[in-house]
């Protein structure tokens, strides 16, 4: 089988959609299929390259809010006519790739819908209103993309049902779920852990980290430990507020701003995750967390909020904790629970993990994928 898959995230990835399509395409690669992506690259014209065998063409990408989708569609509709037949079928990969225009049979994964991305942030700055204006573009783009797909995959079940203002119908749509590196699930143990609550993910809207420094200032408060931490990674547009909202609350020394670990240092990232006492997902709204999951492979006990594809995989009290969006005391308190009680982070952390195995690995979610694809090329035949 010959795919092609096209993405707005950026490669080498920087984060959870960008590590999702990668991993797909590293995946279908050992099983032997012949694999390429698009993605969006500069104010060059399309530039092509190989990383670990994969074809990565870079279609050129004019920031011109609220047209750049259509813009780089033009591209990459171009860059198409030369190259598709070289591939037996197409996989576009939301938020915001381009509507393609081809002969080959399309299958759009939804990471998450335009329409709750949207509900799911207020404004609050620049940023978050430039979001709000472009939506009512972004939602038609969203719309002509999914009634031009021949299938519909999700990385989540809230994910397909939120997909019905669309007019599409969930019992159609093929869940694939989201998957983790196999680093992260045999990477070896390291031996003790420090007092740290750890967050990986943008610094952006949307992710709740106003509430998690809130949180913090009782959880330092309550626990009283000098030592310890509260690690950020990740890089966004929210960096220089929470700075402030930090040296406001007086918890200069007990913050950590990380920035990226890039693609190349993920070893560095699982002993990151190994070493620390919690994971924390204070998110407002989420597709299916790609950290959440790495966080749960390594054993990690994990506190998120109840959100996306969250409580489809973190069942409370048995494989972490899960508390209510938009509330710091809630998450204050969860945190201060594991914190005080060693026996119950080990349990949560042993059942994280199991879970993983079980569901959410990328051999598990390459051969969905697989059996997606084959459906549609056979239905096509």
């Amino acid at each position: 089988m010959r795919v092609c898959l096209i993405t707005s995230a950026s490669l080498p990835p920087e984060e959870g959609i960008g590590h999702h399509v990668w991993s797909l395409a590293q995946q279908l690669k050992c099983r032997g299929h012949r694999v390429g992506i698009i993605t969006r690259g500069g104010l060059a014209p399309t530039t092509l390259e190989k990383e670990h065998g994969i074809a990565i063409w870079r279609a050129p990408f004019v920031a011109c809010y609220p047209f750049h989708v259509h813009m780089h569609g033009v591209f990459v509709n171009r860059l198409l006519q030369r190259i598709e037949g070289q591939f037996d079928l197409i996989n576009v990969h939301t938020p915001l790739p381009p509507v393609v225009n081809t002969s080959l049979p399309v299958v759009t994964t939804v990471h998450s819908p335009m329409r709750a991305d949207t509900a799911a942030t207020p404004v609050s700055d620049l940023r978050t209103l430039a979001l709000h204006v472009q939506t009512p573009v972004a939602q038609r783009i969203e719309a002509a993309l999914l009634h031009r797909s021949h299938k519909i995959a999700a990385v989540a079940s809230w994910v397909a049902e939120a997909l019905r203002p669309y007019g599409v119908d969930p019992a159609e749509v093929t869940v694939t779920g989201n998957g983790v590196e196999a680093r992260f699930l045999v990477a070896p143990t390291v031996q003790g852990k420090e007092p740290t609550v750890l967050y990986v993910g943008r610094l952006a809207s949307g992710k709740g980290l106003p509430e998690l420094v809130s949180a913090a200032r009782t959880v330092i408060d309550r626990y009283q430990d000098p030592a310890l931490r509260f690690v950020l990674v990740g890089r966004g547009p929210l960096l220089s507020r929470l700075c402030h909202l930090v040296s406001e609350a007086g918890l200069q020394g007990r913050f950590d701003f990380r920035g990226d670990i890039p693609v190349e240092r993920r070893d560095e990232l699982v002993r990151l995750y190994q070493r620390s006492s919690i994971f924390v997902l204070p998110s407002h709204h989420e597709g299916m967390s790609t950290a959440l999951l790495e966080a749960m492979a390594c054993g990690l006990p994990v506190v998120s909020t109840a959100v996306g594809g969250a409580p489809e995989v973190v069942v409370d009290g048995e494989n972490g904790l899960l508390v209510p969006p938009r509330d710091p005391k809630a998450l204050a308190e969860a945190l201060l629970t594991l914190l005080a009680d060693d026996r119950l982070c080990q349990r949560l952390g042993r059942n994280a993990e199991a879970t993983i195995e079980r569901h959410h690995t990328w051999d598990a979610v390459g051969a969905r994928y697989v059996a997606c694809f084959e459906q549609v090329l056979d239905d096509r035949r």
